[in-house]
């Protein structure tokens, strides 16, 4: 799954927030040879959508929601939006 995020987003150190949690995110700037993308990222799973996934799913949006604040010192509504929709 292809996500893009506001531009000044940085899916680098979003992978580095994730690590504790044992997940790993695919950062954008990978499929571009000039490192653009790098508000992007790719979410690779070949599994069937259980508890698991949703959980992980969940975590990647609260560090998503973590990366926001701390670039911006507060929650967008564009973080808040994509939440409710991770927890779906």
């Amino acid at each position: 799954m292809w996500v893009e995020l506001p531009k000044a987003f940085d899916t680098v150190r979003l992978n580095r927030e994730l690590r504790d949690s044992h997940i790993e995110i695919t950062v954008g700037s990978l499929f571009s040879a000039s490192g653009k993308y790098r508000n992007c990222l790719r979410l690779s799973f070949a599994v069937t959508l259980d508890d698991r996934v949703e959980q992980a799913l969940a975590k990647v949006g609260e560090a998503v929601e973590r990366v926001i604040a701390a670039c911006t010192g507060e929650h967008s509504p564009q973080s808040m939006q994509y939440e409710i929709l991770l927890a779906k």
